[in-house]
């Protein structure tokens, strides 16, 4: 039970800030990057509702590689409030969202990730690595 009503407070406080963000900002739904950059999250959300898509997807676009904790998915539109950007950790790692977890899905999430900054830094890759 208390991990869920941890979960719970950690979503909050992201919820707020992505709203904040999104609603009273300039990068949020007032510019044309803020809104792709929302559809993608909700795309994300979406996603990961579906029990075993996320994974199927990522089979299908044939993601490799790895986390190089560069903060990049972490800072999609908002800077989570759980990323430490000194360590390039997640505070809440053991909680995190499934989507968290997940991300990247689709190799739309590396096109946010070019808005957003660059997916250049990123670890992961879609298709395949001798491609």
């Amino acid at each position: 039970m208390t991990r869920t009503l941890r979960r719970f407070g950690y979503l909050a406080r992201y919820l707020r800030e992505l709203l904040r963000v999104a609603l009273f900002t300039r990068g949020g739904i007032w510019s044309r990057t803020g809104r792709i950059l929302l559809l993608g999250k909700l795309r994300r959300l979406v996603i990961c509702l579906v029990p075993g898509l996320p994974a199927a997807l990522r089979r299908r676009y044939e993601l490799s590689g790895g986390c190089v904790r560069c903060g990049t998915s972490c800072n999609l539109l908002i800077q989570c409030p759980h990323w430490v950007e000194t360590t390039g950790l997640c505070g809440i790692y053991e909680d995190r969202p499934e989507v968290c977890r997940q991300f990247p899905i689709t190799p739309a999430d590396m096109r946010d990730l070019e808005l957003a900054r660059s997916a250049s830094l990123c670890g992961y890759r879609f298709g395949r690595p001798d491609a």
